[in-house]
């Protein structure tokens, strides 16, 4: 079962990747602000790796502590911000993969 488990959830992130990848070359965003999002991307790919199946169950948690640590401009984050942005990330990473499943 945790074979299974781990496989879904790569599964995802490489779906969720494939997206992104796609987002990003459709803004063709340049500069400064490519390397921030390549080094945001890079970073939340690291933490979501992290851990390997014990790390499972708290990856939403951490993505939204990191994410809302940034939000916050590196200052300590709030525990209902980061509890919010860790379930967002969580919907958005389901809603990618579907649509790269559905071929959308």
């Amino acid at each position: 079962m945790a074979a299974t488990v781990r496989g879904a959830i790569r599964e995802l992130l490489e779906q969720t990747m494939v997206t992104i990848d796609a987002l990003l070359e459709a803004s063709a965003p340049t500069g400064e602000i490519r390397q921030r999002l390549s080094d945001r991307f890079a970073e939340y790919g690291a933490i979501g790796q992290e851990g390997g199946k014990s790390g499972a169950a708290t990856v939403t948690r951490r993505l939204g502590v990191a994410a809302a640590r940034h939000m916050a401009f590196d200052a300590a984050a709030d525990a209902t911000l980061a509890d919010l942005v860790g379930q967002l990330h969580e919907s958005l990473a389901e809603g990618a993969a579907e649509a790269v499943r559905a071929g959308g």
